[in-house]
């Protein structure tokens, strides 16, 4: 939920490298649960943001215009939306269902 996030700094760093980001530095983690820091992209310095769902956002290297893009995403629905359907290299979040109904089919012996 929006504001809370289990991802240490570690694995929200690992995150914004395998989006893509390298020589990742200063991840803080504010009160919304967004980790916020400064990266690499493409040979350029930018500021980068990751919301609590793993999202990794490029947003330039404003911190204002840092902020109004989190806070776009986490209060706007068409945007959220819009991001929750980005793809993700870690997977759609749904391996926990399959597992279930893989055990209950029978189809995985335990």
């Amino acid at each position: 939920k929006a504001g809370h996030t289990s991802f240490t700094q570690g694995q929200a760093r690992e995150h914004i490298e395998k989006a893509g980001f390298s020589a990742v530095t200063n991840l803080v983690k504010g009160d919304d649960g967004v980790w916020r820091g400064h990266a690499t992209r493409g040979g350029q310095p930018t500021e980068v943001a990751m919301d609590f769902k793993g999202n990794v956002l490029l947003v330039g290297t404003d911190p204002k215009t840092i902020q109004e893009a989190v806070s776009k995403l986490l209060t706007d629905i068409d945007e959220y939306q819009a991001m929750s359907r980005a793809h993700n290299p870690y997977g759609d979040g749904q391996a926990c269902q399959r597992i279930i109904d893989a055990l209950k089919n029978n189809q995985v012996k335990v």
